[in-house]
């Protein structure tokens, strides 16, 4: 069975999942106001994950998080992929288009964010510190 090859060490994944949430937090339509009394830690809300590509392979991450949708494990991903020069846009829109689900892309200096079952009819909202889709 094909797996792609892995380019982020474990000891890495850390350090990108906190700039990955950050990034999704700065895609998030409503943020809650400051609050120096809350933790400042977002998490996932329910039946959303977040999820960073660790991988060579963005079509085959694409795929993997699909699937794990079609067997009710999420209704949302989000997927980080950080190599935004690894992908042209066009090849990004012909990916998703094989999507199962309605599936939108953020690219930008740092970031190639997938957004799948996320359409333009949901939000990403920070309530109660944690994003999730509305």
């Amino acid at each position: 069975m094909y797996q792609p090859k892995v380019i982020i060490s474990e000891t890495m994944q850390s350090a990108y999942k906190l700039m990955l949430y950050k990034e999704v937090e700065r895609l998030c339509e409503n943020n809650e106001p400051a609050n120096p009394f809350k933790s400042s830690i977002i998490e996932e809300g329910e039946d959303l994950k977040i999820a960073l590509n660790t991988t060579n392979d963005l079509q085959w991450a694409i795929n993997y998080w699909n699937d794990e949708i079609s067997n009710n494990k999420f209704k949302h991903v989000i997927l980080g992929d950080p190599d935004p020069a690894g992908y042209k846009k066009e090849v990004i829109e012909n990916i998703l288009l094989e999507c199962k689900y309605k599936s939108k892309f953020v690219i930008n200096k740092d970031w190639i964010i997938v957004q799948i079952n996320i359409d333009d009819i949901n939000n990403l909202v920070v309530k109660d510190s944690k994003i999730i889709v509305e």
